[in-house]
């Protein structure tokens, strides 16, 4: 599976769920570096696409909670182990 995501048509909560199915296997720091680049290709397209900061803001808050959400989810498939209070 191709990791360019500019091209293709999902909500951005999906394309959140997206990025987390991507990085499954990362452990928690590759995967904030992941989700980070994401986001800031994300604010880059979206604004040449003409829209608000706001409306940007919003968008990155769905792909955010969408990404943490589905992370989540795959944290015991994928056997990440996190330390409450790190990061």
């Amino acid at each position: 599976m191709s990791d360019d995501l500019d091209n293709i048509s999902i909500t951005p909560r999906g394309m959140g769920a997206l990025i987390a199915e991507l990085g499954a296997a990362d452990n928690e720091a590759a995967f904030c570096l992941r989700l980070q680049g994401h986001l800031l290709s994300m604010v880059r397209s979206y604004t040449q696409q003409g829209y608000s900061d706001k409306e940007i803001v919003g968008f990155m808050q769905q792909i955010a909670d969408g990404a943490a959400f589905r992370r989540n989810e795959l944290r015991s498939i994928a056997n990440i182990h996190h330390t409450p209070g790190h990061a």
